[in-house]
């Protein structure tokens, strides 16, 4: 599998997580997409895990057809989704 692809499973997973540490410890989901679709499943978290797998499935969609590209240009948007979780977290573990 491309490397692209790797990497788009690993920025996945890590906002997942994030996330879900974030949703944990009192912060809000900001992707109003996601609030609506994850509000629709029997729990939020549930929820998200759910965008997840269909995530995943898109990915090795494009990454089979070819859509690296897309998938470069998506890495650095979930990589700075993360970056933000990460920073977020930080911030709140440090100021409380």
């Amino acid at each position: 599998m491309n490397n692209q692809f790797c990497v788009f499973i690993l920025l996945q997973l890590l906002d997942l997580l994030t996330t879900l540490w974030f949703l944990r410890h009192g912060g809000a989901e900001g992707n109003p997409i996601v609030i609506v679709i994850a509000n629709l499943a029997p729990s939020f978290e549930f929820g998200l895990i759910l965008i997840k797998c269909w995530a995943f499935a898109v990915g090795y969609w494009l990454a089979k057809k070819g859509g690296y590209q897309f998938l470069m240009v998506t890495n650095w948007v979930f990589g700075l989704i993360v970056v933000w979780n990460t920073i977020n977290i930080l911030l709140d573990r440090f100021l409380h």
